[in-house]
């Protein structure tokens, strides 16, 4: 399983540096959980990770800011995006956010579709390495003064998030339910099943 420490040593092997047990206060910790901890969040905010989401209800504001909608809603506080808000179940077309809170025309049963810093054991496979290399470029700028070698390995970690992402997004691909007499004429032959 992938830590933040196991994470941190592994690019601080990987650039050259020696280990460390945990936060120290050397510099290569510093650097490293530094890097760790600016880059986790925002790799998380590229992409609607199926691993980093989730669907949590809402509860409502003690008072509306908004001139526009009849109701108001508290922000989770887990929320690091919001993706999508809902209404018994079905996607509101429109809301706002006012002073932190989601302000829409849904008088209950209002959930909120977010992004949130999962635990490292629901990260989609491949998704650690990504980090790693993060870390490693951070470890090459603050401490190596090697910008050179930094760029070389955020090119390396953008193409395989790119790749993560692709396989991650497959998985949650929607398929439309549809029976077509005249696709199941072609596929079985015949009479439609």
């Amino acid at each position: 399983m992938a830590d933040k420490l196991s994470i941190i040593n592994s690019a601080l092997r990987l650039t050259g540096n020696e280990p460390v047990t945990t936060n120290d206060g050397s510099d290569a910790w510093e650097v490293a959980s530094e890097a760790y901890d600016a880059e986790l969040p925002l790799l998380i905010g590229r992409r609607d990770w199926g691993f980093a989401s989730t669907v949590v209800p809402l509860t409502a504001a003690p008072s509306n800011p908004s001139k526009a909608f009849a109701y108001a809603y508290v922000r989770p506080p887990a929320a690091l995006q919001l993706l999508d808000v809902y209404a018994s179940g079905i996607g509101l077309g429109s809301y706002d956010i006012i002073d932190n809170l989601i302000c829409c025309d849904a008088p209950d049963t209002v959930s909120a579709k977010i992004l949130r810093l999962p635990d490292e054991a629901a990260w989609a496979v491949g998704f650690a390495e990504v980090l790693k290399l993060k870390v490693m470029a951070g470890i090459y700028r603050g401490l190596h003064d090697d910008p050179a070698e930094a760029a070389a390995i955020e090119r390396k970690a953008e193409g395989f998030l790119d790749e993560i992402a692709s396989r991650v997004s497959q998985e949650r691909k929607g398929r439309a339910l549809m029976k077509s007499r005249i696709s199941a004429r072609r596929r079985y032959g015949g009479q439609p099943r």
